[in-house]
């Protein structure tokens, strides 16, 4: 399974944060520089990606040494993101 961000979704990077705004909605969130990093990969040239292949960009990357914790928080983070509609699965959304 892979994440695409949703269509109606911007997103800007200030100094080490990445502000997300759901144009629908007008809510703003704002991701860490991890969590930012994640937003990039997932838009980037490397978009569509499944959840597998981000963990692994991620432990070479940042040299992660837990896998079990790498693994929580990037599903914790997608979950988060799926939840507030700034992210939708490219399986059940492949117009997106």
């Amino acid at each position: 399974m892979g994440y695409v961000p949703h269509p109606n979704v911007v997103a800007r990077r200030l100094d080490d944060a990445t502000v997300l705004v759901h144009l629908d909605t007008s809510r703003i969130f704002t991701l860490n520089p991890t969590g930012g990093r994640i937003w990039e990969l997932l838009t980037g040239d490397a978009q569509n990606l499944d959840i597998a292949a981000l963990e692994r960009m991620l432990r070479d990357e940042y040299q992660v040494g837990d896998d079990d914790q790498l693994h929580r928080d990037v599903r914790t983070l997608l979950r988060q993101l799926e939840e507030e509609q700034l992210v939708v699965d490219a399986d059940r959304n492949p117009s997106c």
